[in-house]
């Protein structure tokens, strides 16, 4: 993979509005590279729901010891948390929970903001 020419591509992309773009081929370069947690990151991204993120991310990591999967999970999803944790509250839920947290994919954005 020719690294500078895809890092060129995602500037290109973040530039025109197409952040989904940016994050597929920020994935396809942190595949590419084998970094895994990156790769979980950016899947995170794209696809919030538990079991596609996991189904998708397995073929990666299947080889992987148990300890360092769950590193992965582990620090994917506080990464996650961190970026779609908002300082205020967006109402409350049944439980009195404050909801402050977007989970969203990066693909949904633009078809709910039209």
């Amino acid at each position: 993979m020719d690294y500078t020419a895809a890092i060129e591509r995602v500037y290109d992309h973040v530039e025109n509005d197409q952040v989904d773009k940016a994050v597929m081929m920020c994935l396809r370069i942190s595949r590419n590279l084998h970094d895994y947690l990156y790769a979980a990151a950016f899947l995170r991204e794209m696809y919030p729901n538990k079991r596609e993120w996991m189904r998708i991310l397995y073929d990666d990591i299947s080889h992987l010891k148990r300890d360092d999967q769950k590193y992965i999970w582990d620090q994917s999803i506080e990464y996650w948390l961190d970026t779609h944790t908002f300082n205020f509250s967006l109402g409350s839920n049944d439980a009195g929970e404050d909801k402050n947290i977007l989970a969203v994919a990066i693909t949904e954005i633009d078809p709910e903001l039209e």
